[in-house]
């Protein structure tokens, strides 16, 4: 049974959902809740004084690795790679963040390394 006297019986999320679910489940209010998500968008936007974020690339990832390769991108680790812009001499740095499934890989980052 997933609903006992009109309430849920068992929520569940996922990253952001985790927070929904909180509240969802009574362990959080509202107000809590939006304070959480509030603090949350000031952490994960920022990386001292530069902008980050995600990228979901609809490839899978033997041809998304390929296609780092040949942007100038070398594999550091498992999850993580990295290039020299040989212009400004700055260092580039990914992370691969989540493979979501065969065809979709998530990378993360600063926002000017991502845009590139």
């Amino acid at each position: 049974r997933l609903l006992v006297d009109g309430k849920a019986c068992v929520v569940g999320g996922h990253s952001l959902g985790e927070i929904s679910a909180l509240c969802a489940a009574g362990y959080i209010d509202l107000e809590t809740l939006l304070q959480i998500v509030a603090a949350r968008e000031e952490v994960t936007n920022t990386n001292g004084s530069e902008k980050s974020g995600m990228l979901a690339v609809n490839i899978g990832f033997l041809e998304t690795k390929k296609l780092l390769e040949e942007i100038g991108f070398q594999q550091i680790s498992d999850y993580v790679y990295k290039m020299k812009n040989p212009e400004t001499d700055q260092e580039s740095t990914l992370f691969l963040s989540n493979l979501n499934s065969n065809k979709q890989v998530v990378f993360s980052g600063l926002s000017v390394t991502l845009n590139q």
